[in-house]
């Protein structure tokens, strides 16, 4: 009872302060956040006009994709014409309702943009069944950035460029990548010729 005592005139001073300053806060923030956001939203819409038609030159989109508390690849293979999936552990259904989703985010802005994308759904769905795999249950994000790594150097998705047990491996040199800052080159055996 001593401490309630002690304790609530403490806290009742306290918000008595605090609420004023807030509503303070509150005053000059939201100007600033509207005044931001007057700002920001045409950047926005200006970059959209310039990058998706940049994105559109380009060889393929690497797209991560996330399912609940597992990583895979997806990759919009413009030059091919095709939507790739690369996973780790197979879980086809859900791969392929993300490539679904690519593909109509794919129509959707070549059609609006008159980009040449009519044909989008006619494209080839890829899931190789013949790629490195996981041994654990922990191993996805590795693997999904290896496949990225792969296909971003040209090449194939395959044991032999990311043997499985390499796994342990390329976590240690990301961490390490990641800590010291630098950009480090494909390893050996994510080589051409190895």
């Amino acid at each position: 009872m001593q401490l309630d005592a002690l304790v609530v005139p403490l806290l009742m001073q306290l918000d008595a302060l605090v609420v004023p300053l807030l509503m303070q806060l509150d005053a000059l923030v939201v100007p600033l956040l509207m005044q931001l956001d007057a700002l920001v939203v045409p950047l926005l819409m200006q970059l959209d006009t310039l990058v998706v038609p940049l994105l559109m030159q380009l060889d393929a989109l690497l797209v991560p994709l996330h399912q609940g508390v597992h990583w895979a690849l997806g990759v919009v293979n413009l030059r091919m014409r095709r939507f790739e999936a690369y996973d780790s552990l197979h879980a086809g259904p859900c791969i392929k309702h993300y490539c679904a989703t690519l593909a109509r985010w794919l129509k959707d802005e070549g059609t609006s943009r008159n980009l040449g994308l009519s044909d989008v759904e006619s494209w080839q769905y890829l899931h190789p069944q013949d790629i490195p795999m996981q041994r654990n249950g922990y191993d996805c994000g590795i693997f999904a950035l290896a496949y990225a790594a792969l296909v971003a150097h040209g090449l194939p998705v395959t044991t032999t460029n990311f043997p499985p047990a390499q796994a342990q491996a390329a976590r240690w040199r990301l961490a390490a990548t990641l800590i010291s800052g630098r950009k480090d080159e494909p390893s050996c055996e994510m080589r051409k010729g190895n």
